[in-house]
């Protein structure tokens, strides 16, 4: 039985910009979650079991590290702890998403001093389009 599953970003088409959503990649079908915020009568956060590799509208997907699976539920929640502003202007799915990796440094789900994810989500940040940060 494996112990971890792959933490990834699924970067979809888009219309303005490119979406993103967090990936976690289980083993099983019941495992595969995607985490992100969408539009439905305002912003919102939404998690989904679904595997995100299989989307038509996926455009690329990019490894950024392992989490333990015992940790899925906590990494639910921290994402839905993420505050969405009311008032949106520049803020978008790429932000939320590098704010969801934040808190999830900050509560040591992920390693942030961990050197391969530290190049990978460079290479994520480097992607960010109206760039806020």
């Amino acid at each position: 039985m494996r112990l971890t599953s792959p933490l990834r970003l699924a970067i979809y088409n888009g219309v303005e910009y490119k979406h993103w959503s967090l990936f976690i990649d289980g083993r099983a079908k019941s495992q595969k979650i995607i985490l992100h915020m969408i539009y439905c009568s305002g912003w919102k956060f939404e998690e989904r079991n679904l595997d995100a590799s299989k989307s038509g509208k996926l455009n690329k997907m990019m490894d950024l590290c392992d989490v333990y699976n015992s940790q899925v539920n906590e990494i639910v929640d921290i994402a839905q702890d993420i505050i969405i502003p009311d008032t949106l202007g520049h803020y978008n799915c790429q932000d939320y998403i590098l704010d969801l990796l934040d808190a999830l440094e900050e509560k040591g789900v992920i390693d942030g001093k961990d050197v391969i994810y530290q190049k990978n989500r460079k290479a994520v940040e480097k992607l960010k389009q109206n760039r806020r940060r």
